[in-house]
């Protein structure tokens, strides 16, 4: 089985009050399906980047993680929807920007869609996996 290890990393001595540095890394086995993706997100388009999930996930975790490269020129919204949730404009990507989230699929449905309101297109690296 495959695994996958996330680190993030906060640091800053201007920031706060006094310097800050937390880290902290995960690892998971990734035992369902899994995919990366170098997706095109079309001018004034909706993209799903994963889903409608099956609910056949007996731990409810699916790992997604989603990168906006530097040369992009426009943000993308990432929508998530699920079997009993009305679309939640979670996520905004801007160049350069990145997130990784632990999502609970309880059911089936499950949808994470990037939304592009913009004429100019964007791409997105997408990588999302299951854990079973």
């Amino acid at each position: 089985m495959p695994t996958l290890s996330a680190q993030a990393i906060l640091s800053s001595t201007t920031l706060f009050p006094n310097p800050a540095s937390v880290s902290f890394t995960a690892t998971e086995i990734i035992s369902g399906s899994a995919e990366y993706q170098y997706r095109v997100i079309s001018a004034s388009a909706t993209t799903i980047l994963y889903g409608p999930s099956t609910g056949v996930d007996a731990s409810e975790t699916v790992y997604f993680y989603a990168s906006a490269p530097t040369t992009n020129l426009v943000n993308i919204t990432l929508n998530i929807t699920g079997s009993n949730t009305s679309a939640s404009s979670a996520v905004i990507l801007r160049p350069g920007d990145w997130t990784y989230i632990p999502l609970r699929v309880s059911g089936s449905g499950v949808t994470v869609a990037a939304v592009n309101a913009t004429t100019t297109s964007s791409l997105l690296n997408v990588f999302y996996g299951e854990r079973s």
